[in-house]
């Protein structure tokens, strides 16, 4: 999921993400239609920061941050 500051969480898919990405990145990304509704598509890391931005195209800049639980059970 992407947090984006005064905005629902977006869902993105590993599919539409372009290269690897770390917990807390800096995405820029398009916003997109899914079966369950708004995703993030066109996933691309960016310079370092934690600004929220919106620009005018639907494209915006955010924080990656992963909200699932990734532990695994032993």
């Amino acid at each position: 999921f992407i947090e984006r500051e005064g905005k629902e969480d977006l869902f993105v898919h590993k599919s539409n993400v372009e290269g690897f990405l770390d917990e807390g990145d800096k995405v820029e990304f398009e916003v997109g239609e899914g079966p369950k509704g708004p995703t993030a598509t066109n996933v691309k890391k960016v310079g370092e920061g934690n600004v929220s931005t919106e620009t005018s195209d639907n494209t915006e800049t955010s924080d990656n941050t992963e909200t699932s639980d990734n532990t695994e059970q032993q």
